[in-house]
Formats: C-alpha cells, structure tokens, sequence
C-alpha cells in the first residue's frame, strides 16, 4: 500500500518574500519594532526574527583613522627606519601612528598618545 502525504494547512504557503523585505527595511529604518512588524504585516515572531537576523551587519567594526595614501606614507616611513637598522617595537609603532595622526591634522580616537 502506497502512501501519499497530503498536506493539511496552508499557513506559509502565503506569505511572500516581498512582504518580509518590506517588514525587515521598516525594522532597519527605524519605523516599527520587531513586534510592530509582526503585527502590522502579520508575519509570526520567530519567523520575522529569523529572517531580521540573518541579514548581514552593515556596520564597520573599525573606524579608519588614515586613507590609503597617508597609510602608505606611514609604511614607507617604517620601512626606511628598519632599513637603518632602528627596531620598533608594537608599543613604538602606536606611539608613532599617534603622532602621525596628530601631525597630519586628523580626526582620531586614540588615547593616552598612543594608538590602539
């Protein structure tokens, strides 16, 4: 005997991917709650979270402090020390990306004179 299932509900079967991008851009832009959008477009709670967070962070994790020519200016400059033989240690390149930094007018968030 052969059986077949059949399914009984159709529950999900409605819900559009259209609707969950709509409810996940209101969440993002701060128009609604996660539990605003659950009730205004009638998307289950866990589902709704699921999907809210499983998109990927748009958020840096560091500010950049030096672009990428000032960087290399820096780089350049390290490299001709140790080519004289002058050793930095970490504590010595903090301290000079500090002044570096202070220097070259930029706006940082490193303190007590030393970077990092």
């Amino acid at each position: 005997m052969v059986f077949k299932y059949k399914r009984k509900t159709e529950r999900a079967q409605g819900r559009d991917e259209n609707v969950m991008n709509r409810a996940i851009n209101s969440i993002n832009q701060r128009e609604t709650s996660i539990r605003g959008a659950v009730l205004q477009f009638r998307i289950p709670y866990p589902t709704l979270l699921k999907h809210f967070l499983k998109q990927p962070s748009k958020k840096q994790r560091f500010r950049l402090v030096f672009s990428g020519d000032i960087e290399q200016q820096l780089v350049q400059h390290i490299q001709e020390m140790d080519a004289r033989f002058y050793g930095f240690t970490k504590q010595d390149l903090c301290i000079l990306a500090f002044e570096f930094a202070n220097r070259n007018n930029l706006p940082h968030h490193f303190r007590n004179g030393t970077a990092g």
